[in-house]
């Protein structure tokens, strides 16, 4: 039934191509994809409320809140998916975002570096509660404590579930516990219909790269992605923890046969890379950087766009995928490592002449963030180069297009484009 109705929406996305104000903090002074329907005060939900954040503070809400903040690009993410976005007074501007349908009318409420937050904007909204992302430094959570606002810091995402957790909280406090707990059904209906699909498949190995020779690895919400989608992470068998160097020795001796990547240009040249399976057969996945890198409900688009390039046949068995199995020829460096030319309408010129969707960036070398200190979540990204700092997450550039899979592989099956609309078929809000 599950695997129907999400086969269903599949379909569909292709054919159709009383509030109260909020306490302080107890412990301190201190696609364009359309949005669901903004929601109202629910039955599910009461006020007040307390949650204890990643800080380790109690925040407490009193009432439900007409205004928030959402610093940090997965939070926004959120709050469209639950139907909150009407309630966004402030959050980061660009790409990160851009493909949350009317974000741009919204207070950006980061620098002109594009990650670090001005607290003095965030004041001015004046909101009723700020929700900040797991990357946001303790000390810009203090600080803005210490302007009277009520600030609750996200927990970090280590798998698939502590985004579903992430999800439900952020709608227990902005007042949004329906649509909360209905994004999550679905998204779970996905995850769990992608899970029996390949669950008898042989999982291949497969490395996802990151700038400054950093690696995907256990403990992330992006590897249990990669798991989920039936592959086996090498940087996880290599004992490789959060977001961490991944040596060329390593990569050599367990030979990974696809590579996964929100950028291309990730992927080195030479050795060890040029002799592994993966970019001999050119087996590389390319999947949308915003979806893969913010801890968020969209995550789904990059599982299925993994797990079919992993698994074509269980997942067109599984009806999970709705493109016939085709190969997507694209442009390949010396060592012919797949990689892709991103342009500005978002489209990938092929060999053959076609196109199909892809993230662009407006840096070459954007790529998802390899980790923050202290080990924040892969919640944004940053150039490449392997900077780490922390809340440096939302100097993505990479814009909301098209999951894309790149393969002269036998047997590849591309989902392309249809993976692009899936977020807006699985999370369209029934309107009145």
């Amino acid at each position: 039934m599950r695997r129907t109705m999400v086969g269903a929406l599949l379909v569909l996305a292709v054919t159709m191509a009383g509030i109260a104000p909020v306490a302080a903090v107890s412990t301190g002074p201190n696609a364009a994809l359309g949005p669901a329907p903004a929601q109202t005060a629910t039955e599910t939900c009461s006020f007040p409320v307390s949650a204890t954040d990643a800080t380790g503070a109690n925040v407490t809400i009193d009432g439900e809140p007409e205004s928030v903040v959402a610093i940090g690009a997965s939070t926004a993410q959120i709050m469209w998916s639950i139907g909150a976005q009407d309630k966004v007074v402030g959050m980061p501007q660009g790409p990160t975002t851009s493909y949350l349908d009317g974000s741009q009318n919204r207070t950006d409420v980061y620098q002109a570096d594009g990650y670090t937050v001005a607290t003095e904007r965030v004041v001015g909204t004046d909101p009723d509660l700020v929700v900040a992302a797991n990357i946001i430094p303790n000390e810009t959570v203090e600080t803005l404590r210490g302007a009277g606002l009520t600030v609750y810091k996200s927990t970090e995402a280590g798998s698939i579930d502590d985004v579903y957790d992430d999800v439900n909280t952020t709608g227990r406090l902005v007042g949004s516990c329906s649509a909360a707990a209905e994004t999550v059904n679905e998204t779970q209906e996905t995850v769990s219909a992608v899970e029996e699909a390949v669950e008898d498949e042989e999982n291949p190995r497969v490395l996802y790269p990151q700038s400054g020779g950093f690696a995907v690895g256990n403990n992330t919400f992006i590897n249990d992605v990669v798991e989920t989608a039936g592959g086996d992470n090498i940087a996880v068998n290599a004992g490789i923890e959060g977001y961490q160097q991944i040596s060329n020795e390593t990569i050599a001796e367990r030979n990974p046969q696809w590579i996964v990547t929100s950028s291309p240009a990730t992927i080195p040249t030479g050795e060890p890379y040029a002799s592994t399976a993966a970019v001999q057969r050119n087996q590389t996945v390319t999947v949308n950087a915003n979806y893969i890198s913010q801890p968020g409900p969209r995550l789904v688009a990059p599982l299925v766009t993994v797990a079919s390039a992993l698994h074509p046949e269980a997942m067109q068995q599984a009806n999970l995928t709705t493109v016939e199995n085709t190969t997507a020829s694209t442009s390949t460096t010396s060592s012919g490592t797949a990689s892709t030319a991103a342009t500005s309408t978002g489209a990938v010129a092929t060999d053959g002449g076609t196109s199909v969707d892809a993230a662009t960036s407006s840096e070459a070398e954007a790529t998802s963030v390899e980790a923050t200190a202290g080990g924040a979540e892969a919640d944004e990204t940053t150039a490449a180069g392997g900077a780490t700092a922390a809340g440096s997450g939302d100097s993505e550039n990479a814009t909301a297009g098209g999951e894309t899979t790149s393969s002269n592989g036998p047997g590849f099956g591309v989902v392309g484009a249809a993976i692009a609309l899936l977020g807006a078929a699985l999370f369209a809000r029934r309107r009145p």
